[in-house]
């Protein structure tokens, strides 16, 4: 559910995923959100008019975060599969895919284009995003 901040009530309910949300994020200019599910997929959200506009489908297991880039272009998301992956916003299809050895449990995007990912054996995967 989307919430109006100003009156406490709900604005938009969005529904599509087959399991429970694990992580949410808003794109820089606030239209758009994107929402992490263990139905091993992501949703981008078009807010104004409450519906998805794409589902990301490439992780083989529950996705524990996202993250949107300070450009609102690219997504990173992390999984229990052991990938960080990089998405387009504006398609939806995949720019890249980062392989771990344990699963992945956070993720941050810098304003520089740094990623950062976390994994559950504590450790940290710091990778840097091209430009453009």
């Amino acid at each position: 559910m989307v919430w109006d901040l100003h009156t406490g009530g709900e604005a938009l309910r969005l529904a599509g995923h087959g399991a429970r949300i694990n992580s949410v994020a808003v794109s820089p200019d606030g239209d758009t959100a994107i929402s992490a599910s263990a139905d091993n997929t992501l949703k981008v959200w078009d807010l104004a008019r409450g519906v998805a506009r794409v589902s990301l489908i490439g992780h083989e297991a529950a996705v524990n975060a996202v993250a949107v880039d300070a450009l609102g272009g690219h997504v990173a998301s992390v999984a229990d599969d052991c990938t960080v992956r990089i998405w387009r916003i504006a398609d939806g299809r995949p720019a890249a895919v980062f392989t771990g050895e344990s699963p992945m449990t956070a993720c941050a995007l810098g304003r520089d284009g740094m990623l950062v990912a976390g994994d559950q054996s504590g450790g940290l995967h710091f990778l840097q995003m091209e430009k453009g």
